[in-house]
């Protein structure tokens, strides 16, 4: 089963990150409205300019910037107190170069990285 697009700590965060001006900032709220966020792709955000041989670094840097946000700004921990943050990173980043990849999987992948407060 797909994980589910809702009103949850992992799909609030994800969605804040991904759309705040202080935070990655890659697309307006009036555009994509956090209802409708959970279908929005990868490839529909448009992240990479086009030269495939960044893609890699680009996805990583948006992948350590959203793991930075997540646990400074919406005071997440680590659900594995073990797991290396190259881990954290390498996962995320994948989900970043998926082009088919949506804000409901980058929210799951979030979910299953971090412990949000107020988490049931």
């Amino acid at each position: 089963m797909a994980y589910q697009w809702r009103n949850n700590p992992a799909c609030v965060a994800t969605y804040s990150i991904m759309e705040g001006e202080k935070f990655l900032d890659l697309f307006e709220d009036k555009d994509i409205p956090f209802d409708d966020a959970g279908i929005v792709t990868m490839a529909d955000l448009q992240l990479f300019p086009g030269n495939d041989s960044y893609n890699d670094l680009i996805a990583e840097q948006f992948a350590l910037k959203f793991e930075h946000f997540a646990r400074k700004s919406f005071a997440a921990g680590r659900e594995n107190l073990t797991e290396k943050l190259s881990v954290i990173v390498a996962d995320l980043a994948a989900v970043f170069l998926n082009s088919e990849a949506t804000m409901a999987d980058l929210a799951e992948r979030a979910d299953a990285h971090f412990r949000f407060p107020n988490e049931v």
